[in-house]
């Protein structure tokens, strides 16, 4: 009898989770994030910094896409060199395309000219550069020694509704000049031309 209860109560459980799992499968949103990718371009010329999305569905499109890209920076509050400043950086225009179709990618523009210094800690010639627009985001990471990125990325699934968050944390390091091979990829390559992905 006990033994007998015992087999239905891991059963239960067995099933209950071969049931979220293929529920998971088929009801959440698949997708990967790339690198921060940066322009490789020549010295003095407008430089871009983008993140891609990849939809790694092959039936279905992720739906209600956000993304929020915050940088923390040590050592810009005076006397106090281990508080933390955040700034939110803002993405495309302001309101990213909610949907990525199934097996593509979508390429979302950051904009550090955009910057809001909330609390008014950017040093003067930042701050400068950010008023005249000419602001790059290589300006703002070299304030601290270990500046830290962080991306957090959400969709939904377009039936279900069940919805995927990724949070991805990036250093200097993980800035890589180049542009992506193609729509479906996150790989990120040097010296190929933006005409050859339009």
């Amino acid at each position: 009898m006990l033994i007998g209860q015992l087999a239905g109560f891991l059963l239960g459980i067995a099933a209950s989770i071969a049931a979220w799992v293929l529920i998971a499968k088929t009801f959440l949103p698949r997708f990967e994030v790339s690198k921060i990718c940066r322009d490789d371009a020549p010295p003095g010329a407008p430089v871009r910094y983008r993140v891609k999305i990849v939809n790694l569905s092959k039936r279905r499109d992720i739906v209600d896409v956000s993304i929020t890209v915050r940088l923390v920076l040590q050592g810009l509050v005076p006397g106090k060199p281990e508080n933390s400043t955040f700034f939110y950086l803002p993405v495309g225009d302001g309101h990213p395309f909610p949907v990525i179709e199934a097996r593509n990618g979508r390429v979302y523009v950051l904009h550090p000219n955009k910057i809001e210094d909330e609390h008014k800690r950017l040093p003067a010639d930042v701050k400068k550069k950010l008023l005249l627009r000419r602001l790059d985001l290589q300006d703002v990471l070299k304030l601290d020694s270990r500046p830290i990125v962080r991306i957090a990325v959400t969709g939904a699934h377009p039936i279900g509704g069940l919805r995927r968050t990724k949070s991805l944390v990036f250093d200097v390091t993980d800035i890589e000049i180049g542009d992506f091979v193609s729509r479906q990829s996150i790989k990120i390559i040097r010296n190929v031309s933006h005409k050859a992905l339009s």
